[in-house]
């Protein structure tokens, strides 16, 4: 227990040793936005690494259930237009 207790009281001393200056501030430091490489002259030999994928040109049409059920027989209908017409 007592090891214990000098190693949490050596961690209290020592915490805001560790913490750095309060002076540095971001001011002091610059990061610049864009950073170019000249690279003329250099040759790159690399390989692209990538998922392994293929290229689909088609694709399965597509199955829509109608709401509306169309009609293919209209004998009734016709037969009923004949006989108004006669």
């Amino acid at each position: 227990m007592s090891r214990l207790a000098v190693l949490g009281l050596l961690m209290c001393v020592c915490a805001p040793a560790m913490a750095g200056n309060k002076k540095s501030s971001k001011k002091d430091t610059r990061i610049p936005s864009a950073t170019y490489l000249d690279l003329t002259g250099a040759e790159v030999t690399a390989t692209v690494v990538g998922p392994n994928m293929g290229l689909l040109n088609e694709r399965p049409r597509a199955q829509f259930n109608p709401l509306i059920v169309l009609r293919s027989d209209f004998r009734v209908e016709m037969k009923q237009s004949v006989d108004e017409v006669r």
